[in-house]
């Protein structure tokens, strides 16, 4: 299983990272993938 470490400066750059991994997990990943994440900073 692979990992995604992230570190984000403020709230907004999270809200970013979180709409552009889940957008490609859904597109490119498995069906589980397009699941939402569920951790917030």
């Amino acid at each position: 299983m692979a990992k995604l470490l992230v570190f984000c400066e403020s709230p907004a750059d999270f809200e970013t990272i979180q709409a552009l991994v889940e957008r490609v997990l859904r597109e490119q990943g498995p069906e589980w993938g397009g699941m939402p994440i569920k951790n917030t900073p």
